[in-house]
């Protein structure tokens, strides 16, 4: 007789402290190239503005996979999206440590968009899987753990400046980090509805959901929303610099009182969860954020203002995204995967600019976030 030998599935709780992990190496990483990038601009001998391309590339990029990841999670499990994701943003980070000038250096922006866009619909698809019962919940709480990542971003890069003048090391560490999850997550055994090849969906069914109003207007209520929480997060140390004149710790604080508030804020509503109504956090997420991003563009010059508007907006934001995309998956549980990919693919969208002037229009933004959340609920 021949022996078989077969592995047992990981235990959801091995799995879920892996995805844990991905949550916030993928906050860290995400939260410092913005930081990085006055360095970066000046070792290129560039305009600041200009190299404000490397999030366009980078948003592109994730626009890419965010398109393919939801036409192929059920057919191909989702352990190839989440380990291909994880390398192609170890990538990134690497090639930006090393880019000798900004071509080069938009290209691995590029590449890091890629990995990061297959993880963004895939991470929270799976946390979502792993907890079918409790989806806002675990949205809420592993996305408060991306917050905790970029909360630690900036400080680490303010440090890595302070220390040798250059943050090299932090991507280098970060680079690390995301290559060892990424090994732990080929090595660890899926269970099967998450790891085995689908069958085919019908023709025609992933385009369908384009004709439903509710997808359509959730995924532009990403493409606002996305624009303010990234925008904010990766322009606003440059901001207090530029702004209000604030030195190089400072504007770190700023920028980490941001991700702070956003972590906290997350981190609350996954405790408010099964106590409010979804609708009703997106809505007074979205209103408290109107208050704080208003509060940045009309005081941009006051560090007082700054942090304030940094603390609201972070508090505000925070519910917006995990919550929404909750909801999404719980109306349309045959096809979650196509629909995350047009809500992300809209959020992905919305990431896309390299202008600070943008700031001044969050909140006429936010409020337009509040009507389509309010219209479609």
């Amino acid at each position: 007789m021949e022996a078989t030998l077969t592995r047992q599935p990981a235990r959801r709780s091995v799995l879920a402290g892996n995805t844990v992990l991905a949550f916030l190496v993928l906050g860290l990483s995400n939260a410092i190239i913005g930081p990085s990038l006055p360095w970066l601009a000046q070792h290129w001998g560039v305009a600041l503005a200009d190299a404000g391309v490397l999030f366009t590339a980078q948003f592109g990029g994730a626009c890419v996979t965010v398109i393919l990841a939801g036409a192929t999670l059920d057919r191909l499990g989702r352990k190839p999206l989440l380990v291909g994701g994880l390398v192609g943003m170890a990538a990134g980070l690497l090639g930006l440590a090393f880019a000798p000038n900004l071509v080069v250096a938009a290209v691995c922006a590029a590449l890091f968009g890629l990995g990061f866009g297959a993880l963004d619909v895939t991470l929270n698809i799976f946390i979502a899987d792993l907890y079918p019962t409790a989806r806002a919940m675990a949205l809420n709480l592993t996305n408060g753990i991306f917050g905790l990542g970029a909360l630690a971003g900036p400080l680490l890069v303010s440090a890595a400046l302070q220390g040798n003048g250059a943050p090299a090391p932090v991507l280098w560490g970060a680079a690390a980090g995301v290559a060892l999850i990424a090994g732990l997550y080929g090595v660890l055994s899926f269970p099967p509805h998450l790891d085995e090849t689908q069958e085919a969906a019908p023709a025609g069914s992933g385009l369908a959901v384009l004709r439903h109003g509710y997808v359509l207007a959730t995924a532009a209520m990403f493409f606002l929303y996305v624009g303010l929480e990234v925008g904010v997060g990766a322009w606003l140390f440059s901001f207090a610099q530029q702004g209000a004149a604030l030195a190089t710790d400072v504007a770190a604080g700023v920028v980490s009182t941001y991700w702070l508030a956003f972590t906290l804020g997350r981190l609350g509503a996954g405790v408010l969860a099964g106590r409010v109504p979804g609708t009703v956090l997106v809505w007074g997420g979205a209103l408290l954020g109107a208050v704080g991003a208003a509060t940045l563009a009309v005081l941009p010059g006051s560090a007082a203002a700054l942090f304030a508007g940094a603390a609201l907006c972070g508090l505000g934001f925070a519910p917006i995204f995990p919550t929404a995309f909750g909801l999404a998956t719980v109306r349309y549980p045959a096809t979650a995967g196509a629909v995350s990919s047009v809500l992300v693919l809209g959020g992905s969208l919305g990431g896309q600019g390299h202008a600070t002037g943008g700031i001044a229009a969050c909140a006429l933004a936010v409020a337009a976030i509040q009507l389509l959340v309010m219209r479609k609920a």
